[in-house]
């Protein structure tokens, strides 16, 4: 993990992402929360410190609308990536994102990060061949950091590659047994292949590791539904 508090706090939200849906919900990211209230609760944790945010101050802009790269360190640079990629300005994030990148951070987690927040807006994009660069460069800096197997599984998915998918939401799961998505997107692997056993698995330990996870519960309310099971 990252070294100083900012980087901590950093690292956690990187992963985060608006869920897209195609019949079955894949879950990429947290729908409907903050970015602030995240950062606080975990600035919290990591400083023990109770921390107040408030909404962030508008972005600081050079001569072609974004400070140039060199006066601002990459993490708040990736900061700015998630701000906006948060208010849906997503060619503003990737730019972020890359500037990010140009510093060369030192930091491989900063860089996995960085590396991350670019395969989201490449994925959103449907820039597929770009994203699964940056996933798996991401996946490379940092060996621990699970989100970028999850994305990778769900593009693969998107390219009926069903072995790649299956083995990226599998590591995913491994690099973190507590992250839920990654079992959701199991599940609808699982779905798709009718091995609905599997399938109800995964669905039932998503919803275990987070009771509010809704997409779960409605793959698992579909499935039940085609099992005739109440």
């Amino acid at each position: 993990m990252p070294t100083s508090k900012l980087a901590k706090i950093l690292y956690v939200l990187a992963g985060t992402l608006l869920p897209v849906s195609a019949g079955v919900y894949l879950a990429t990211g947290m729908p409907g929360i903050s970015i602030w209230g995240i950062a606080a609760g975990l600035a919290a944790a990591v400083t023990g410190a109770v921390v107040h945010w408030r909404s962030p101050p508008p972005l600081a802009k050079g001569a072609g609308g974004i400070q140039p790269a060199g006066q601002r360190a990459p993490e708040e640079y990736l900061l700015s990536s998630i701000q906006a990629w948060d208010r849906k300005e997503y060619s503003r994030s990737l730019q972020y994102a890359q500037l990010g990148l140009s510093l060369n951070p030192r930091n491989p987690q900063t860089q996995s990060a960085l590396y991350h927040r670019l395969g989201l807006v490449r994925q959103h994009f449907k820039e597929y061949p770009q994203a699964l660069a940056a996933f798996e460069t991401a996946a490379r800096l940092d060996p621990r950091f699970s989100a970028p197997h999850n994305n990778l599984g769900i593009i693969h998915y998107e390219q009926k590659d069903c072995a790649a998918a299956e083995a990226e939401f599998k590591r995913a799961i491994a690099l973190d047994p507590k992250f839920a998505w990654p079992h959701n997107n199991l599940g609808n692997h699982y779905f798709a292949q009718k091995r609905f056993a599997e399938a109800e698995k995964e669905y039932k330990e998503a919803l275990r590791l987070d009771p509010n996870y809704q997409d779960a519960r409605h793959n698992l309310e579909r499935l039940k539904k085609i099992l005739g099971k109440r």
